[in-house]
């Protein structure tokens, strides 16, 4: 993630990967460019499941719209800047999502001063260790923001958060304790630390 060698070395082992299913070579450039358009691993690559083997069907076309922009959405389906129209029966926007966040401040959960956790997220996330958050007590993340979350294994993150999560309620129970929440300080320094990791640095 912070050597440029070693990030292109990674990157030209996974393009010829990717060149050895494709003999076209302007399918090869559009799917693995020999010039990284961003460093490897900097975007989630895809994960093969039949993806690459749909592309090489006769029936399906891919539009490079970095080359070719789309320039509008017509009553029969999409124009590009090359004065081609794609017509389509169905038209699919993947405008992007919160995948990180998303599934937790959807959901009206409220603190103890009812302020909601998307509220306090609205200026950026908060939490210690990325499972918890301060204000909420006795509320556990697991796979959530500020965790490793989709730089890892998803599987065995959740086992190992589990298992602390077991751990830590367990000890409340042994103990006779029925509430556990992380400070403010601890979530701030939490939040420090790995938006210095994600930044190289510091910074947003």
């Amino acid at each position: 993630m912070i050597n440029q060698e070693a990030n292109d070395e990674v990157y030209a082992f996974w393009r010829n990967k990717i060149l050895a299913r494709f003999g076209d070579p302007v399918m090869q450039e559009k799917l693995a460019p020999q010039v990284a358009p961003y460093p490897f691993a900097a975007k989630k690559p895809v994960m093969d499941d039949n993806y690459y083997k749909v592309l090489s069907q006769t029936n399906v076309d891919l539009v490079d719209v970095r080359k070719t922009p789309i320039q509008e959405i017509t009553d029969k389906g999409i124009l590009t800047s090359d004065g081609v129209e794609y017509e389509v029966d169905i038209l699919v926007i993947a405008c992007g999502f919160d995948g990180a966040t998303g599934g937790i401040t959807q959901i009206d959960i409220r603190g103890l001063d009812d302020a909601s956790i998307k509220d306090k997220w609205t200026k950026g996330v908060y939490t210690n260790l990325g499972m918890t958050t301060a204000n909420f007590p006795n509320m556990f993340i697991v796979y959530g923001p500020q965790s490793p979350s989709i730089l890892s294994n998803a599987p065995t993150t959740i086992e190992i958060q589990c298992a602390w999560i077991t751990t830590c309620i367990e000890y409340l129970k042994n103990n006779r304790l029925t509430r556990i929440e992380a400070t403010r300080e601890a979530e701030d320094k939490w939040r420090d630390l790995t938006m210095s990791v994600a930044g190289g640095g510091g910074g947003e």
